[in-house]
């Protein structure tokens, strides 16, 4: 099965030799292109079937791999098909985080663009203007996750995205939920005396690099 976005990719010949992968860790140019070409290989035979698991699964790794060879446009339509496969899944975690993901590639999409066209007061302004929808969207439905935690982690990221977006208040109005989720967190009843959380402790698991559903 042939993907129709596939022709959508072209490689910016301006892209660093050396550039990031998911986890963060350096991925050569070469390794990046190897890693689009597996996942697009694994899009197909996903495909096949079209379960949506693996259509999620398949569509978020071809868009993490353009996304670290700098291909933004691209990256951001596989992970909306990702996202329009993941409303699919059961609950709503899954869905939830994609739409994170999505924001937040949004919003980097934005801030690539106005930076390269620095002298255009439009630059970046649809994108930026999809990266807060989606995230006001995703802080609307975050009480539908399966606890509290997985809420005020969510809350975190999007507010970061509303943050970088200009839109302060509504970031620091999601910042207080989240602290006053943390806090319900930290003092639920247990059925054996326990010591609580220390807040740093907690905040290092909620500041913690996003979207593990999927890795």
């Amino acid at each position: 099965m042939k993907n129709p976005r596939r022709a959508a990719f072209v490689a910016d010949p301006s892209a660093p030799a050396t550039l990031q992968d998911v986890a963060g860790e350096p991925l050569t140019d070469g390794r990046a292109r190897q890693a689009l070409k597996l996942a697009l290989r694994v899009l197909d035979l996903a495909g096949v079937f079209k379960r949506p698991h693996d259509m999620v699964q398949s569509l978020t790794q071809v868009a993490r791999a353009l996304k670290a060879l700098d291909s933004l446009d691209s990256a951001e339509g596989y992970l909306e098909q990702a996202l329009h496969w993941g409303e699919s899944a059961p609950g709503h975690d899954l869905q939830l985080d994609l739409g994170c993901e999505l924001a937040e590639l949004s919003c980097t999409l934005a801030e690539q663009q106005r930076d390269r066209a620095e002298h255009d007061r439009y630059a970046g302004m649809a994108a930026r203007d999809r990266a807060r929808t989606r995230a006001l969207e995703v802080a609307a439905l975050a009480g539908r996750v399966s606890d509290a935690h997985c809420e005020a982690k969510l809350l975190l990221r999007v507010s970061d995205v509303l943050d970088r977006c200009g839109d302060h208040d509504h970031a620091t109005s999601l910042q207080n939920r989240a602290v006053a989720l943390m806090g319900i967190g930290l003092h639920e009843p247990s059925a054996e005396p326990a010591q609580a959380t220390p807040q740093s402790t907690w905040e290092q698991r909620l500041l913690a690099p996003s979207s593990t559903l999927l890795m």
